[in-house]
């Protein structure tokens, strides 16, 4: 992924592909580390990606593999990820506990 960041259309057919085949990568072994990278090397273009993390965080925090990427999006995209938590969460299901809305959270 590193050899082709340069080059537009690859970089987002890679992107694509991603997002593509999210829900199989980010539950691998192997496959999310190909999330981390991505995020790592095309930060600016994986919005959409931290999106389809957003979009499920609680499941995938309590997954072996998949809580490796929400904390990659928390500890490398923080604004980006914060603009999608806000954007996402007018609430959050915490399953059949609570919800968590924005008006919990103080600045």
């Amino acid at each position: 992924m590193t050899k082709v960041e340069k080059i537009t259309e690859l970089k987002k057919e890679i992107i694509n592909l991603i997002y593509t085949n999210f829900e199989e990568l980010v539950q691998n072994p192997f496959g999310n580390y190909a999330i981390q990278h991505a995020f790592d090397v095309y930060l600016k273009d994986c919005v959409k990606l931290f999106e389809k993390v957003v979009e499920k965080i609680i499941q995938y925090s309590n997954q072996k593999f998949s809580s490796n990427v929400v904390e990659k999006c928390i500890s490398i995209g923080s604004a980006v990820t914060e603009i999608s938590l806000y954007r996402h969460s007018n609430s959050i299901s915490l399953g059949n506990e609570k919800k968590i809305c924005k008006r919990d959270f103080k600045e």
